[in-house]
């Protein structure tokens, strides 16, 4: 509840033009006043909540070929089960099909949202956008420089990777973590993972299922934060750089530490960039979901099921629960 209002509070704060309902479409341009100096093109004076439709329209009327394209999104995130205050598996739906109708990909996909930094989410994010901003914990609200993160991507331009990489720059320790993800590269880690996963099977039919389970035990969970116990038991997500490489440490097959180097690589070259606090330097930015058992979670928000995983990672974490 206390977050909640903490959160309307600093949106409110946004906006210096008074409180209204509804909602506006702006040409973005900057602001020479205290006030909005965009171009307002559309006013809905309705109550409606934002939606993924409306948002798959926006990009798609809006997408051009050769501006660069940012999205920015804000609202509660809880990893791959919701993405902006929107079930995260709608959202990359539509804007997956803005991406057909418009043919282009967002260059840069903002995310000021909780736990976003996380394997299932990015492999939706991947169809949709060239480079993500996300962070692999929980935000506080107002620590994203959002304005300025926008200032500079338009003043001083460049590759999609070079502006997110500056914005994750601009991240102070108030954001705990935030990296920049090439989505581009995701399928290629998705394509590790999956090779990796039907080695790991190999190893627990072979009895070394303790082996796994001690260097799942030396990867963080997220969420870190000590008052967020009951959060972390439910969401199981676990650092993936982390396991990767505690992986590497135990007693398994050659090949299956073959396959954890060469995943554990993919994923230093799809995170591009990465800030936060030191307590975090351990971090590699991004999570992923240490089971497939249903969650508690289920009945409210996505399913594990519904995100698209390779068939060998998410049976290896499905004989890993066996086990």
């Amino acid at each position: 509840g206390v977050n909640l209002i903490l959160s309307a509070a600093h949106h409110r704060g946004l906006m210096p033009d008074g409180d209204w309902t509804g909602m506006r479409i702006y040409e973005v341009s900057a602001d020479k006043t205290a006030g909005i100096d965009s171009t307002m093109l559309k006013e809905d004076a309705g109550t409606r909540r934002p939606t993924a439709p409306a948002l798959h329209d926006f990009f798609r009327t809006h997408a051009k070929p050769a501006p660069t394209t940012i999205i920015y999104a804000s609202g509660h995130g809880l990893a791959y089960r919701s993405a902006a205050g929107l079930p995260a598996t709608e959202l990359t739906e539509e804007l997956r099909e803005a991406v057909r109708q418009s043919g282009k990909k967002a260059d840069v996909l903002v995310m000021e949202a909780c736990m976003l930094g996380n394997l299932e989410t990015l492999s939706e994010f991947s169809e949709v956008a060239r480079v993500a901003v996300v962070s692999e914990e929980v935000l506080i609200t107002g620590a994203m420089p959002v304005r300025e993160m926008m200032a500079d991507a338009a003043k001083s331009g460049g590759t999609a990777q070079e502006i997110a990489t500056r914005m994750v720059g601009m991240a102070g320790p108030k954001l705990f973590t935030m990296a920049a993800v090439d989505l581009d590269r995701i399928p290629d880690l998705l394509s590790s993972l999956d090779a990796l996963g039907g080695t790991l099977q190999q190893e627990i039919t072979a009895g070394n299922s303790g082996a796994i389970r001690a260097a799942l035990h030396d990867a963080a969970q997220f969420p870190r934060a000590a008052d967020l116990t009951v959060e972390r038991k439910l969401l199981r997500l676990s650092d993936l750089g982390e396991f990767l490489h505690a992986l590497q440490a135990q007693p398994l097959d050659a090949a299956t530490l073959a396959a954890a180097r060469d995943a554990e690589q993919r994923l230093q070259q799809a995170v591009i960039a990465r800030s936060g606090a030191p307590s975090y330097d351990g971090a590699t930015g991004i999570s992923f979901q240490n089971t497939a058992a249903p969650s508690l979670l289920e009945w409210a928000v996505g399913r594990y099921e519904d995100v698209r995983l390779p068939a060998g990672w998410t049976e290896f974490l499905k004989r890993l629960d066996e086990a």
